[in-house]
This record gives structure tokens, C-alpha cells and sequence, in this order.
């Protein structure tokens, strides 16, 4: 039996590597720098992350509950106190003393 020549074509995909299946692209090293992490294996650019997210979920729950109060009055006929509608602790401490005032007392 004589032998059969190999293709050209053949003789390429033999010695080309084969391609697998797509892969997500390879990070660059120059875009995520090496962060040094704490003990607890946390980045300092995570926690500050972590702390941003917080405030945000912070900051929604105390519109939620400004929205409740406001929508409370409207059900009751009503306009809402302006102390009730200070959800967030620090502006209370702040303007407490100005709720007290007699401008304030008319616009109540």
C-alpha cells in the first residue's frame, strides 16, 4: 500500500495550537494595582467602598422614613412637622434650638 501525503492544510492544524473555547481577557496589571491588604485580607480601597455603601443604605433609609412621615400628614389632612421630618440624627442636634424660636413657631 503506498502512503498518502499529508495536506498542506493538515500539516498546519497539526502543528498549530489548538484554540480553546473563548476565555475572558487576561486583567492588566498596570490597571489594578497590587493593593496591600489588612490581616483580615480586606483592602483599604474595599473598606472605603464598603463605608460609601453604607451611608448610601443609611441615607435611603432616612428618605424612607421622611417620605412616610410626609405621606402620614397627607393621608391625615395635615402638614408635617418639621421636627418629624428631621430623620437624621445630626441635623436634629443642630437646628434643635431653632425649632424653639418664634420664627419657627409660625412657620408650624
Amino acid at each position: 500500500p503506498v502512503a498518502k501525503k499529508p495536506k498542506e492544510n493538515a500539516k498546519e492544524t497539526a502543528t498549530s495550537p489548538a484554540k480553546s473555547p473563548a476565555k475572558s481577557p487576561a486583567k492588566n496589571a498596570s490597571m489594578s494595582p497590587a493593593v496591600p491588604t489588612q490581616a483580615d485580607g480586606v483592602s483599604q480601597t474595599q473598606q472605603q467602598r464598603a463605608a460609601q455603601n453604607k451611608q448610601v443604605a443609611v441615607g435611603k433609609q432616612l428618605q424612607r422614613k421622611a417620605t412616610e412621615v410626609w405621606e402620614a400628614a397627607q393621608t391625615a389632612g395635615t402638614t408635617p412637622d418639621l421636627a418629624a421630618l428631621l430623620v437624621e440624627q445630626t441635623w436634629r442636634v443642630i437646628l434643635g434650638p431653632e425649632f424653639s424660636k418664634e420664627y419657627m413657631q409660625s412657620l408650624r
